[in-house]
């Protein structure tokens, strides 16, 4: 709705899902794949190698809600909308108080990095997988 904004950033799968009230044109793809992760703790979790082993603990995920790649991971049995939050609100806090029993949403390229380098309440590595590799080959 900002008419100053002429380049923005949309995986294919929010561009479709948003078609009709929100059209996009591609300029360009910056990437070979989406780097869309579900992140976890792997010192709660060392049981946990893929976010279908994380559907298995129970574990909350948090993520940006409507995100249509949840609606996959849920549909392919891979999570269970019991334990999917839709509540994630970009920031470290939650899971952090939660001392490594949840899971979230992140990119592969900044929240393992910051988490484990920069963040200085946690400063510990995260385990991740992306989203592509469950089969939901999302494009940024």
């Amino acid at each position: 709705t900002d008419p100053t904004i002429t380049l923005g950033y949309v995986s294919t799968d929010e561009a479709v899902r948003l078609s009709a009230s929100m059209p996009t044109t591609a300029v360009f793809a910056p990437l070979d794949k989406s780097p869309q992760i579900i992140m976890w703790d792997p010192a709660s979790w060392p049981e946990v190698h893929s976010i279908a082993d994380l559907g298995k603990t129970g574990a909350v995920v948090r993520y940006f809600g409507g995100a249509t790649y949840m609606d996959y991971l849920v549909s392919a049995g891979l999570l269970h909308k019991e334990q999917i939050d839709g509540g994630y609100d970009g920031t470290p806090g939650n899971w952090v108080a939660a001392g490594g029993r949840d899971a979230q949403q992140g990119y592969a390229g900044v929240e393992p990095y910051v988490y484990q380098h920069e963040l200085d309440s946690w400063a510990k590595p995260v385990a991740y997988q992306l989203i592509h590799d469950t089969g939901y080959a999302i494009y940024q």
